[in-house]
């Protein structure tokens, strides 16, 4: 898959943490914080990875992917409220 599909999620209570390798780090927006469960929920199918690759330049494990097509990858939301809650509890967890 590639480093398109490679990442991870370090909660905002989480301090001491090196990471290495090429990371980047990026944020949630002030205010759309609500949307932080879909946006890791998606970023865990094979649809996320199959856009980022669409859009990444260079090779797939050296994948880089501009600030510009990043903010065109589509994301959906969840709308089932019952699975919404179970991924809470996972999020929370």
């Amino acid at each position: 898959m590639g480093s398109v599909s490679k990442w991870c999620y370090i909660g905002k209570n989480i301090e001491n943490i090196i990471v290495t390798n090429g990371c980047h780090r990026c944020r949630i927006k002030t205010n759309k914080e609500d949307y932080l469960l879909d946006l890791l929920a998606y970023m865990n199918t094979e649809g996320w990875a199959t856009q980022l690759r669409s859009i990444s330049r260079g090779s797939d494990g050296l994948a880089e992917v501009s600030i510009e097509d990043a903010k065109q990858v589509i994301i959906p939301i969840i709308e089932d409220e019952k699975l919404r809650k179970e991924l809470e509890l996972i999020l929370r967890n």
